[in-house]
C-alpha cells in the first residue's frame, strides 16, 4: 500500500458552525429526511486574524429542524474566492468596520 500525503485547510464559518457538507444534493434532509428550503447566507470565517465574510452564498437549509448544508461545489467556490484574496489581493465588494470589545471593561 503507497502512502498518500495530502494537505485539508477546513475553515469554519463562525456565524453557521454546524453547517454540513454534501458532495451532491439530495432529495430530502439526511438527517431527519425532511424537505430543504434553498436559502443563501453569509459565510465567515478568520483567516491569519483577518475576519473575512462572503456573501451571497447558497446553501440548504431543512425546513423543519432547521439543520444546513453547503454542497461541496460551492464550498470549492468559497475557498478558490478566499486563496484569489490571498494570492492577488482581490479587492472586496465593501468593507465593514467591526467593534472589538474587551471583557476587562465590565470588571
Amino acid at each position: 500500500m503507497e502512502e498518500v500525503t495530502f494537505e485539508v485547510n477546513l475553515r469554519r464559518n463562525l456565524l453557521h458552525p454546524k453547517l454540513i457538507t454534501l458532495a451532491y444534493r439530495p432529495s430530502h434532509c439526511p438527517r431527519c429526511q425532511q424537505d430543504f428550503d434553498d436559502v443563501v447566507i453569509e459565510y465567515i470565517t478568520l483567516d491569519n486574524g483577518h475576519l473575512l465574510v462572503i456573501r451571497d452564498v447558497p446553501a440548504l437549509r431543512c425546513r423543519t429542524n432547521g439543520h444546513e448544508y453547503i454542497l461541496e461545489e460551492t464550498l470549492n467556490k468559497v475557498e478558490r474566492l478566499l486563496e484569489l484574496e490571498k494570492k492577488q489581493g482581490i479587492q472586496p465588494t465593501e468593507r465593514l468596520s467591526v467593534p472589538v470589545f474587551s471583557l476587562k471593561k465590565a470588571a
